[in-house]
C-alpha cells in the first residue's frame, strides 16, 4: 500500500514538473495581497468594524441590565418567600439563557453575512485574474503562496489589484 501511495505521489510531482517545464508563458498572483489591499475589502472591513462595535455596545448594555437584575434579586432575597424567590430565580435564568441565545444567533448571522461579502469579493478578484491572464495570453497563473520562488516580472498582482479596485471599489454589507 505504501509503495502504491509513494508511486502516485511521485507521478503527480513528475506530471506537475513536466507541465510546468513546458509552460513558457505563465504569471504569478498574490491573491491574499490583492484581497487584503483591495478597496472593496477595506470598505467591507470598515462596515464590519462599525457593526461589531454596535453589537458589542448593545450586548454590553444588556449584560449590565442582567447583572443589575441579578444583584437586585440577591439583595431582595429575604423579601420573598422561598417559592417566590425560586420563581424569580427561574425567570432570571430564562432571561440569561435568552440573552446567550440571542448573542449566539447574532454572531452566527454576523459571520454568515461577512462570509457572503468576502465570497463576492473573491469571485470578482478571480474574474479579474482571468481577464488579466487572457489578455496577457498566459498559459497558467500560479498562486504565489504555492511557489518557492518566481521572478518579479512574472507577477500580475499589481495589475489585478488595480483592475479590481476599478471594477469593485466598495461593497454594501447588510446589517447583521
Amino acid at each position: 500500500m505504501k509503495k502504491i501511495l509513494s508511486l502516485c505521489l511521485f507521478l503527480s510531482i513528475l506530471s506537475i514538473s513536466y507541465l510546468s517545464a513546458n509552460v513558457e508563458n505563465y504569471a504569478v498572483v498574490d491573491t491574499q495581497f490583492v484581497l487584503q489591499n483591495s478597496k472593496a475589502f477595506q470598505s467591507f472591513q470598515k462596515q464590519i468594524d462599525e457593526y461589531r462595535k454596535e453589537l458589542e455596545k448593545s450586548f454590553n448594555e444588556e449584560s449590565e441590565k442582567l447583572k443589575k437584575t441579578e444583584q437586585e434579586l440577591i439583595e431582595k432575597r429575604s423579601d420573598f418567600s422561598a417559592k417566590e424567590f425560586e420563581k424569580k430565580k427561574t425567570d432570571f435564568e430564562k432571561s440569561v439563557a435568552a440573552f446567550r441565545k440571542k448573542v449566539q444567533e447574532k454572531q452566527q448571522n454576523f459571520d454568515r453575512v461577512g462570509a457572503e461579502v468576502l465570497q463576492s469579493i473573491e469571485k470578482e478578484a478571480q474574474k479579474t485574474v482571468n481577464e488579466v491572464a487572457k489578455e496577457g495570453k498566459y498559459q497558467l497563473v500560479y498562486q504565489s503562496a504555492a511557489l518557492s520562488y518566481s521572478s518579479e516580472d512574472k507577477s500580475i498582482t499589481e495589475e489585478v489589484l488595480k483592475r479590481l479596485n476599478k471594477s469593485l471599489s466598495t461593497v454594501k454589507v447588510k446589517k447583521p
